[in-house]
Formats: C-alpha cells, sequence, structure tokens
C-alpha cells in the first residue's frame, strides 16, 4: 500500500515557526512532524510515499536526503507550483496519477500519529476510513461527523446538532472513492476553481460511497495547525516521552 502526504501549503497559522520551513517541517519536542509519520509508516512496511510540496519543497528533499533511516523509501515528490492560491482538493489532483486504481493511506502533513493507528488503518474491513477524535472538545471551523454505527452520515466543517467526532486528516480510500473524488476535482478545475478542500469532496462522496469513522481512542493523534497545538504537543510528548 502507498501512502500520500499532502504538505504544499503555507502553515500561514503557525506564523514564524513556517518562516524558514514548510509546515511538515516544523519540530514538536525536538522532532519534525514529517520524520513522526515517516517512522509510521516504515514501522508499518509502507515504503512507497507519494508527497505533495509546494511551500519552500527543497527543504522537505534536503531533510530526506540527508537521514539514512528513510534513505530504503521510494519517495515520489510532486510539485504544486500554485500552494499559495490553491487548495488540497487541487494537491490530490496533481498527484491523480499516482494514487488512482489502487488503495491508499491518506496523510495530512500536520498530524502526528502512532504506528500501531497506521497498523489499525490498514487492518480495517473497510475500503473507505476516516480517523476520528473524539476527546477533542468540538467548535466551529472543525471538520466534525454524525456517525450511524461505525458509518460515516454527515460532515461538516462547523459545530452542529449531533456531531460527535473531529474528522481527522488520516484515512484510507479505495480505488472508487478515488476515481470519484478525482472526477468531482475535474469539474472544479473546469470551472476554474482549485480552492476547494479535500475535507469538502469527501463530505460530497458521502452521498456517492459508504465512508466510516474509526475513533483512535486512546492512540496518539494530534493535528497541529495553530501555535497554540504546537506548543500544547510539545509539552504532551515531552510528559510522555515520546
Amino acid at each position: 500500500m502507498k501512502a500520500l502526504i499532502l504538505a504544499a501549503g503555507l502553515g500561514s497559522r503557525l506564523q514564524g515557526h513556517t518562516q524558514d520551513v514548510p509546515k511538515c517541517l516544523v519540530p514538536v519536542h525536538g522532532k519534525p512532524i514529517l520524520e513522526y509519520q515517516l517512522e509510521a509508516l516504515l514501522r508499518n512496511n509502507i515504503k512507497e510515499i507519494i508527497i505533495v510540496t509546494g511551500y519552500k519543497s527543497e527543504k522537505i528533499k534536503h531533510f530526506l536526503s540527508t537521514h539514512d533511516q528513510f534513505k530504503h523509501l521510494t519517495i515520489t515528490y510532486v510539485h504544486n507550483p500554485e500552494y499559495g492560491c490553491s487548495n488540497s482538493s487541487y494537491s490530490l489532483w496533481l498527484a491523480r496519477n499516482e494514487v488512482l486504481g489502487m488503495p491508499y493511506l491518506h496523510l495530512n502533513c500536520d498530524i502526528i500519529l502512532t504506528p500501531s493507528l497506521i497498523t489499525r488503518i490498514i487492518a480495517s474491513p473497510h475500503d473507505n476510513l476516516i480517523v476520528l477524535d473524539t476527546k477533542i472538545a468540538l467548535h466551529d471551523n472543525m471538520e466534525q461527523v454524525v456517525l450511524q454505527g461505525d458509518k460515516i452520515i454527515k460532515m461538516e466543517n462547523s459545530l452542529f446538532e449531533g456531531s460527535v467526532a473531529k474528522a481527522v486528516g488520516a484515512a484510507k480510500l479505495s480505488p472508487p472513492l478515488v476515481n470519484w473524488l478525482i472526477n468531482q476535482i475535474k469539474y472544479y478545475l473546469s470551472r476554474g476553481d482549485k480552492n476547494q478542500n479535500y475535507y469538502g469532496m469527501m463530505r460530497q462522496a458521502l452521498h456517492h460511497h459508504e465512508v466510516y469513522g474509526m475513533n483512535a481512542g486512546n492512540e496518539i493523534l494530534y493535528e497541529i495547525n495553530t501555535v497554540e497545538d504546537l506548543h500544547h504537543v510539545s509539552d504532551v510528548l515531552a510528559k510522555i516521552g515520546r
């Protein structure tokens, strides 16, 4: 199984922390976010990885070329030259030829997760799966879901009645769903729209494909969007010695 990491964005909400490095290389408790992700993938014997780069892409390539623990990875770089004026669905579109026709793991570049959580994602019987965080307090500007059993029946980027968990940027996607997403992105691009969000596409996909949620439970799972997130997660990881 391949993994796709979307790492093109500016990471502007991290303010000065992304002045010199892209978001995925921002250190958290002394280690870049990308390093946490690659270690978790390697522990699951996932060695084929596509990284969509954009902002300060050369820093990502330099990081990987100078860290011997990643020398056995097969890295395919896909560059998004319009990272400053496009959104995550456009990055997925640019990487379409690398993921069409096969299941793959989808990771946003701001996620820290454990190898055991990736093991659970792979082992799940569901072909389409989004990881959920049920421990976090829900509020507006946060992708959240309603479940029927473990099937996601609604997802919105705002606080709404009945929402039970936050959808996190870690998923397993099947070839039929990927094909649907790519065709949907193609429709928006035909209208000159490169600013659709990956999550926005997934909201629409729920009406056409069955997508399930997997509760991360007590696994380490953090999404780092803001300076406050960065400080909090660094403190947590320091306390637990990770």
